[in-house]
């Protein structure tokens, strides 16, 4: 008779990476596909501050800042006055929270030889709703904080001399360092191309001509944006990060467990919003077209509180 040998049994829960329930490696594996597809597609992108610059409590981030004082003549036979530091503090929100749900049968996925699968899903939704979204939100954000609107002439060198003066209001600021960029629309694109073309010199070296980044112009990295995401004006010009806004998928699941049904469910709710802070809005100019009115962003932490009272 065979002498029976128990079979080796591994406690496989001891070498999983342990995990918060509420933050699993498949919620992880989702966002990670959201942030990195939206990123890719998003219009915005070179404007945004980086993520390891804010640092968010709850829903609001704030920044404080202290003033400056004039210089004065010293003097050496009497006291000499002083002032005190004024300290104001801004305060920003994000508060966009948004749902997405879909069902990815089982049926479907064997149909499609596992082509759709919910990572399909996922990717698809960032890319083509996700990073839409954010854009109509983030340019939005970016033409209503401007510092100034520059209205567009009719002459030929009307848009190239638009980007010289966004230059010269800049240089006037004293506003060093920073990735400059100009947003455009497809038809000021054309535009400029027209007119540079049209110089004595053209565009041999093809600098204002390229692909999604299309080159640069008096140090402005020119990007052609599709027009209903830039508000009605015709261009954006950005000097150096100015735009605030963070994704926060706070929750990404999925479940197998539907009753009456054989696939999964894919859920992902996504908390983000989008600001300029106030000390960079004067890196914001916009150009052309119907200017974006409204409240610009920033709430003074110390500002006495409206009672409604006329008297």
């Amino acid at each position: 008779m065979k002498e029976f040998k128990p079979m080796l049994k591994l406690n496989l829960q001891h070498f999983a990476t342990p995990t918060d329930p509420g933050n699993t490696t498949k919620k992880n594996k989702h966002v990670g596909i959201l942030e990195k597809v939206t990123a890719a597609n998003s219009y915005a992108t070179p404007a945004l501050i980086s993520n390891d610059a804010i640092f968010m409590q709850g829903r609001n981030f704030t920044v404080i800042k202290g003033d400056t004082t004039e210089l004065k003549d010293y003097d050496r036979k009497n006291a000499n006055p002083y002032d005190n530091v004024q300290i104001t503090e801004q305060k920003y929100y994000l508060n966009e929270e948004k749902y997405w749900g879909r069902f990815v049968d089982a049926l479907d996925k064997r149909d499609t030889e596992g082509n759709i699968d919910k990572d399909y899903v996922v990717a698809r939704q960032a890319a083509e709703v996700v990073a839409p979204y954010l854009d109509q939100l983030r340019f939005s954000t970016m033409a209503r904080n401007k510092a100034e609107h520059l209205t567009l002439g009719t002459a030929k060198d009307a848009t190239y001399n638009s980007v010289l003066g966004v230059s010269e209001k800049l240089a006037e600021q004293g506003s060093r360092g920073g990735r400059r960029v100009l947003f455009v629309s497809p038809s000021y694109y054309t535009k400029i191309k027209q007119y540079v073309v049209g110089l004595p010199q053209g565009d041999t070296n093809q600098r204002v001509l390229g692909m999604g980044v299309q080159g640069t112009l008096d140090g402005f990295v020119v990007v052609t944006v599709p027009s209903k995401f830039l508000q009605g004006v015709e261009a954006i010009a950005t000097a150096g990060e100015v735009l605030a806004s963070p994704i926060q998928a706070d929750m990404a699941k999925e479940n197998n467990n539907v009753p009456g049904r054989f696939g999964t469910l894919v859920e992902q709710l996504i908390y983000t919003g989008a600001f300029v802070p106030t000390h960079l809005q004067s890196k914001i100019f916009t150009i052309g077209g119907t200017e974006v009115t409204g409240a610009k962003d920033g709430e003074d932490v110390h500002a006495p509180e409206d009672t409604g009272s006329t008297t």
